[in-house]
């Protein structure tokens, strides 16, 4: 089998089938996405007869040599890729390294609404930067022949293109140096279909509640009231839209009526900010220079307590 098969595979097929199992609550975490892409290219090389005993794909690879974290003198410098695609060639050469991929998923839970400044502060941060090191020394060092960053997330916002692929992936290749290739893969964008997730905020967010549900077990109650019902309509609280928090949760209207402790003391300090003695004190206050402009004469007033308090 080529390499560039692979590749190929990488780019298109093995994107469409990470989007499905996303869709089926399949990937909810890092860890996940790896266990997905490493059994998506093992069936890749097993089928229609591709079959080849020296290829191997390794998760947490071991590179030797060299390190893109400081080292200590006499300390063993060495990375991990998240996926590596290597190739047996005989008991006295090393294997030949194809493919290096670094992945990065973030949770289904978090908000599902950014603007692109939010993706441009999240790779700036040490984890990803650390990542797109590792890719861009693989190359250059020509360890590797190609290196992927698989990025999964879930956002909302693709109307304006503020956290749509096609941006994103922009913001990747900024950090890339032209070493390697991103693959950018938004739940709520999916190509080709008339009518995706994030035209019915509805439904993505329903989609983030059964992630949350599916994406750790507490032990002790329900902090994060999850599985709390609406005792009137049935439905979780969570997903309850604006129209339905008001059917169900209406808010009280007002009586019309004051409380005349409370409008007493509004009285109270009203009369108080239009004292001369409160208006020198507090002359510089935007207040204080309302009630003076619209009373010129408590305002030669003011000024002359003013200069009898600068004299003493």
């Amino acid at each position: 089998m080529k390499v560039k098969e692979i590749t190929q595979f990488i780019q298109k097929e093995l994107k469409s089938s990470i989007r499905d199992d996303v869709s089926n609550f399949k990937i909810l975490n890092e860890r996940d996405l790896e266990s997905a892409v490493y059994y998506q290219l093992r069936k890749f090389l097993k089928r229609g007869g591709r079959r080849n005993k020296n290829l191997k794909i390794s998760t947490n690879f071991t590179v030797t040599g060299f390190s893109v974290k400081k080292k200590f003198k006499g300390e063993r410098k060495f990375s991990q890729p998240d996926v590596m695609i290597l190739e047996w060639v005989d008991d006295s050469t090393p294997p030949r390294m194809h493919i290096a991929m670094e992945l990065k998923a973030l949770s289904p839970g978090e908000s599902n609404k950014h603007k692109t400044s939010h993706y441009e502060k999240l790779f700036q941060r040490s984890e990803f930067k650390k990542d797109f090191k590792k890719l861009i020394k693989l190359s250059k060092r020509n360890i590797v022949k190609h290196g992927y960053f698989i990025f999964l997330y879930h956002d909302i916002n693709v109307k304006n293109k503020e956290a749509s692929e096609a941006t994103v992936k922009r913001l990747i290749l900024k950090h890339s140096d032209g070493q390697f290739t991103p693959l950018v893969i938004n739940r709520f964008e999916i190509p080709m279909r008339k009518h995706p997730l994030y035209k019915h905020p509805d439904k993505a967010e329903r989609f983030r509640h059964q992630s949350r549900q599916m994406y750790r077990h507490y032990v002790e109650g329900d902090p994060k009231k999850l599985w709390v019902e609406c005792p009137k309509c049935g439905r979780m609280k969570h997903l309850h839209n604006e129209k339905q928090k008001d059917e169900c949760s209406p808010k009280k209207k007002s009586s019309g009526k004051k409380n005349p402790i409370h409008v007493k003391r509004a009285k109270k300090a009203v009369r108080k900010m239009h004292t001369v003695a409160w208006l020198v004190e507090n002359f510089r206050k935007k207040k204080a220079k309302e009630i003076l402009h619209a009373n010129p004469q408590k305002a030669k007033k003011v000024r002359k307590a003013m200069r009898k308090k600068r004299r003493k």
